[in-house]
């Protein structure tokens, strides 16, 4: 025999002796038990690497992620260690060389692990970490999907994997995917038999599954306990004992009927006990057939209608109480057809409407219902009656309007039909209109009983949705009434609600049907008009309200004119924004303000831009305060000689990083508004605490401080005050705060509180600008305070008029008669100084003696 004849015959032996191991895994796979995969795999990894030479063989699969391969077996020969405990969540990424390959399909064989290439770093690192010197890495597929791979490790010396090496090793591994995927299946399978066993033993119904000659194969929980037996108790035996003897026949009667023309069939059953005691229970028997339409089991779904069996009796048995309680019942009931014929009522119902007996039974439910009503008691009853009732109304014969709670339930007969209905209802009258009026509470001002903010808000919304589909121009107007706060300072709050009301009593007869007026709260109102043709038209309607709140209004007896301001805002095509249009208004209602009062003002792109303007300086002002861009300046007063500084007035100057240095008109009056006045006048009362303790207890450290109205009104004013002198290290002493006769007269009883607190505890009080408010001379007497300060109004005239000098005159005698200090404030001139000292005045304040300057610099009076 020659060299090559022997090669081929070895070739062949191998080749026949590789079918012979591929066939005998392949047979024992075909009919391997899904539990007994995992061994048969283990067993061929053994055939396999005993075969192939190779050290180790494994398989590893991926998890779900498809990015973790787990290694679930591994073989190992003699005097290999084992990996696959370290092998349990190993990153595809780790071996990106080999698994691109694998995705491919391919199968990578590495003959020599040290001559991996270049791309295969991350490989050649990871195996020769672990000793393996050659090996080779099947894709395990199925269906498509890469489910993982089979590899098999040389690592006592290298191999060379064959062409036919590599074949038979595929083939093996379809064998194992296919092997797995069959488990798979098989264990998904258990599970969901499993979760349906679980479902249905859980569930409240009976179960079971019979053979046609009535042998139980299945019963859940659920059927053992009403039956009171064990499972095994009940399997393998016939249903057929569980019921009266007399009931067999007809039961396996309805059994044999089952077939392909008549698969289910529901029944019920009466079954015994094992304690003697009997239940009855409702059943839907199905027929499980096959192919051909034999039946092979039936499965009977039931639940127990003992109860209901129980209540039915009853019922019957209690229906005589049952027209009792009818009659006597508290709430309103009748029994109604259902065509809604009134075949039976209580006493209840026809008090509720009105009507005797005789008349309501001659009468239907829609009859007597608000037309608004009518209908709902001719629908079904389901649909019709939500749960817990229907609100409805009713009209009684006096014609009054009722509300009921109505419920309509079916009266089933013994029979099970649905032959009329009870119809109960509960007279909730009371509580609809009080909840009617609690609704209109909401949506209206409790002063004036007009729209407020919110019912108004709403109104545009819509007026703007509708001008959208008519073209038609949507208008607000906004009203404030100028100077209110004299009247309610100088009459009191009594008088100036009373003028509120009669305002919008006015605007509400001078409003078209058309038109909705609200109050936005203090003396602002609205009026917004909708449909009006021309934008200019609003114009019209705006001096039609100035010209009816012009004429007088009546208080008690005394006569009293207002005006108002009035800003009107257009709203632009396509507006959508109520918010805007109002804001519009608003800012137009400033800018007549602003020129003059008493005026119309149109909203404009300039006005717009003004409002914008004032919101960023109160930004800017806010940012001011945390920025320590605010100063005080400090303006000296003297004795009456105008030679000894007693102390000095803190003035408020903003330094505006681009404006320059503020005066105060530049920026209060929009705090004042917005109510940040509040917090700016913390920051005065701090720094010039500061400054009074800086300057000491001499004769110029006392600081005069004005307070504002918003400030005064603080409930924790005193604390205020007080935490400020003593984190300052000052004395209250040197500290007088400023308040107008306004400030003081918008609350009497809480301002006496507030300034008699701080009194006691050695802060000053005097009242600025005298003469220039409201107040009643009769409350001074009462105000816990220690100085007047004459407006400067008055001391322009002294020295040259007899009125003005009259006036100065007697308000200082009078602060002298009630112990008052007096200080004249804008004193320009010696001739007012000479003045001021013929009168007795006390001190003086005013360019002449000293203008505003920084803290610190010293005060330079009088020249001699």
């Amino acid at each position: 025999m020659t060299v090559g004849s022997q090669a081929t015959a070895a070739e062949l032996v191998a080749r026949v002796a590789v079918e012979r191991l591929v066939t005998g895994i392949s047979s024992r796979f075909v009919h391997l038990p899904p539990e007994d995969i995992e061994a048969g795999i283990d067993a061929a990894l053994a055939e396999l690497g005993a075969f192939t030479g190779v050290d180790r063989a494994y398989v590893f699969v991926f998890e779900d992620s498809g990015a973790i391969l787990r290694n679930t077996q591994e073989w190992c020969a003699e005097g290999i260690e084992p990996q696959i405990d370290g092998l349990q969540a190993v990153p595809a990424t780790e071996f990106p060389w080999i698994f691109s390959r694998l995705r491919r399909r391919e199968v990578v064989r590495i003959d020599r692990v040290a001559d991996l290439p270049a791309g295969a770093a991350a490989e050649r690192d990871h195996l020769a970490a672990q000793g393996i010197r050659s090996l080779i890495s099947v894709p395990m597929t199925a269906e498509g999907r890469l489910l993982g791979m089979v590899g098999f490790d040389a690592v006592r010396s290298e191999l060379r994997w064959s062409d036919d090496t590599a074949a038979m090793l595929r083939w093996v591994v379809d064998v194992f995917a296919g092997a797995l995927v069959r488990q798979a299946g098989h264990e998904a399978l258990l599970r969901s038999e499993a979760r349906l066993r679980e479902i249905i033993d859980d569930q409240t119904e009976l179960v079971c599954r019979f053979l046609p000659d009535g042998t139980l194969t299945f019963v859940n929980r659920a059927y053992a306990e009403f039956f009171r037996r064990s499972t095994d108790e009940l399997l393998g035996t016939s249903f057929l004992t569980l019921i009266p003897e007399a009931h067999c026949a007809g039961a396996l009667g309805q059994i044999a009927a089952l077939g392909p023309s008549f698969p289910v069939v529901c029944h019920e059953q009466q079954a015994w006990l094992p304690d003697g005691g009997s239940r009855w229970y409702e059943w839907t028997d199905r027929a499980l057939m096959d192919g051909h339409g034999a039946v092979l089991e039936i499965q009977s779904v039931g639940r127990d209608i003992t109860a209901r069996r129980e209540v039915e009796e009853a019922l019957r048995a209690s229906e005589e109480r049952f027209r009792g309680a009818f009659t006597n019942a508290p709430i309103g009931m009748a029994i109604v057809s259902p065509d809604d014929r009134i075949l039976q009522v209580n006493r209840a119902l026809c008090d509720f409407l009105g009507h005797e007996e005789p008349a309501l039974l001659a009468s239907t439910m829609d009859s007597l219902a608000h037309p608004g009503d009518v209908g709902h008691l001719a629908e079904p009853v389901a649909p019709a009656i939500p749960r817990g009732g229907d609100e409805r109304r009713y009209v009684r014969s006096d014609g009054r309007v009722v509300w009921g709670l109505v419920s309509v339930s079916p009266l089933t007969t013994a029979e099970g039909d649905d032959a009329t209905l009870l119809v109960q209802v509960v007279d909730i009258s009371d509580r609809k209109n009080a909840e009617a009026q609690l609704s209109h509470q909401a949506l209206h001002d409790p002063l004036t009983d007009l729209a407020n903010r919110r019912l108004l808000t709403h109104h545009l919304q819509g007026a703007l949705a509708r001008a959208q589909r008519t073209g038609d121009h949507v208008a607000v107007l906004f009203c404030d009434l100028d100077h209110f706060k004299v009247v309610n300072d100088s009459l009191g709050h009594e008088a100036g609600d009373a003028l509120l009301r009669a305002v919008a009593q006015r605007l509400r007869a001078h409003a078209r049907d058309s038109e909705t007026v609200a109050r936005f709260g203090g003396d602002e109102f609205v009026l917004v008009c909708e449909g009006v043709g021309e934008a200019d038209a609003v114009t019209g309607v705006a001096a039609r309200l100035g010209e009816a709140l012009a004429a007088p209004f009546l208080l008690d007896g005394v006569e009293v004119v207002v005006r108002a301001s009035i800003g009107v805002a257009v709203a632009r095509p396509g507006a959508t924004d109520p918010g805007a249009l109002l804001r519009d208004a608003d800012a137009a209602m400033y800018r007549a303000k602003d020129r003059g009062r008493g005026r119309i003002e149109i909203c404009t792109d300039e006005v717009r831009a003004n409002a914008a303007g004032r919101l960023g300086m109160l930004n800017a002002l806010r940012r001011a305060i945390d920025d320590d861009e605010l100063r005080l300046h400090y303006q000296p007063i003297f004795d009456a000689t105008g030679a000894t500084a007693v102390g000095a007035e803190a003035l408020l100057r903003w330094q505006h990083p681009e404006l320059g240095l503020l005066a105060p008109a530049a920026f209060l009056p929009a705090a004042e508004e917005s109510g940040m006045i509040v917090a700016v006048g913390e920051w005065v009362l701090r720094e010039a605490c500061r400054e009074a303790a800086r300057r000491g207890r001499g004769g110029s450290g006392q600081i005069w401080i004005n307070l504002s109205a918003r400030e005064l009104a603080r409930p924790d004013l005193a604390e205020v005050v007080m935490s400020a002198v003593e984190d300052a290290g000052a004395h209250p002493s040197q500290l007088v705060l400023e308040i107008t006769e306004g400030a003081v007269m918008t609350d009497v009883a809480a301002t006496v509180s507030t300034l008699a607190g701080l009194r006691r505890r050695g802060v000053r009080v005097a009242v600025d600008d005298f003469g220039t408010g409201y107040s009643s001379l009769a409350y001074l007497k009462r105000f816990p305070i220690d100085a007047l300060k004459i407006d400067r109004s008055f001391i322009g005239g002294l020295g040259g008029g007899a009125e003005e000098t009259a006036i100065v005159a007697a308000i200082v005698q009078l602060a002298h008669a009630l112990s008052l200090s007096v200080v004249a404030e804008g004193v320009e001139t010696p001739a007012q100084l000479r003045a001021l000292q013929a009168l007795g005045c006390d001190f003086v304040q005013g360019f002449l003696l000293g203008r505003p300057q920084p803290a610190l610099l010293p005060a330079r009076g009088l020249v001699a």
